[in-house]
């Protein structure tokens, strides 16, 4: 059995550190301090809440960028080719432009966290002897239901 929400949560979770790693350059103790942060969020479960909706993880961009940035040394750089991959419209001064091209960056590396397709595809397949499960309220309630249908109406 596999809880889909909070299973793709986790996911999301996971697919958006491994693509800030790839898409920032860093020396090894930086990375191991974005696994742990990355960990942290896996095993809270405010966080992979948040990672349920795409809506929600929008409309929290600054919030998951701040919360990663203050792992990373202040003068991290981003990879060359994302920076590329970033064009800027701002072209009067250089700094501006830098600084442009760092947030069109961030805006890439949090629309890079996937929607529910390619994890239903991976994990949840008619093939294999898996059942899904909407959410642990999903569970509690499907078991309640089956008790009192199983042994309660039938003692009445």
């Amino acid at each position: 059995m596999i809880d889909v929400h909070e299973d793709l949560a986790k996911w999301r979770i996971k697919s958006l550190f491994t693509y800030v790693q790839t898409n920032i350059c860093v020396e090894d103790t930086y990375r191991d301090c974005l696994n742990n942060l990355c960990e942290h969020w896996v095993n809270n479960p405010d966080k992979v809440s948040k990672f349920k909706d795409t809506a929600k993880i929008k409309s929290e961009r600054q919030n998951l960028r701040d919360s990663i940035e203050s792992v990373l040394p202040k003068d991290y750089k981003l990879d060359d080719h994302s920076l590329g991959s970033s064009s800027t419209s701002l072209r009067v001064g250089e700094m501006l432009a830098v600084q442009e091209r760092r947030n069109k960056c961030w805006e890439m590396i949090i629309d890079s966290i996937p929607s529910e397709e390619p994890f239903l595809k991976k994990y949840v397949s008619s093939e294999q002897d898996i059942h899904v499960i909407c959410s642990r309220e999903d569970l509690e309630k499907r078991l309640n239901e089956f008790v009192h249908e199983t042994f309660v109406k039938e003692k009445t």
